[in-house]
């Protein structure tokens, strides 16, 4: 893409998740339900985290902050999304990107295509099949 003067920007989906946890303040309470909480601990804190990064700043706000001053000939890629499972569902995030981000958006999606429109999120999830977007498999995935 460089060579045809298109600009890549990397965002890091786990660099957001992380920054958004700890301007909360909450990442010691956190850490301790998910420690000391047994399973209903472990659901408190997944909750919690879904809840911080849906909330203003959101994840998607931030992602649309991440790319607001870069070149209008750029492209983006999205990576590191298996931090968010499970409290962030990827295809609720591409489609509140929809609209927000004027620049192709490729996420790199770790997971299994099933047929050609179903993805399994870290292929231990049953197959989505309601993207919008268009899915471009690997190599071995086809």
């Amino acid at each position: 893409l460089e060579a045809k003067q298109i600009d890549c920007v990397a965002i890091s989906l786990a660099d957001l998740f992380w920054n958004a946890i700890e301007e909360s303040g909450r990442l010691e309470a956190i850490v301790s339900a998910e420690k000391d909480g047994g399973p209903t601990g472990l659901q408190e804190a997944i909750e919690s985290i879904g809840n911080l990064l849906r909330r203003p700043p959101s994840l998607v706000d931030r992602v649309v902050t991440a790319v607001e001053d870069v070149s209008p000939r750029s492209a983006v890629f999205l990576y590191r999304a298996g931090a968010l499972f499970p409290a962030i569902r990827t295809s609720g995030l591409l489609d509140e990107l929809l609209g927000r981000v004027r620049l192709p958006v490729t996420l790199l999606y770790p997971g299994r295509l099933h047929g050609g429109f179903g993805l399994s999120f870290l292929d231990i999830l049953p197959p989505h099949y309601g993207y919008r977007a268009t899915i471009i498999p690997r190599g071995d995935d086809e």
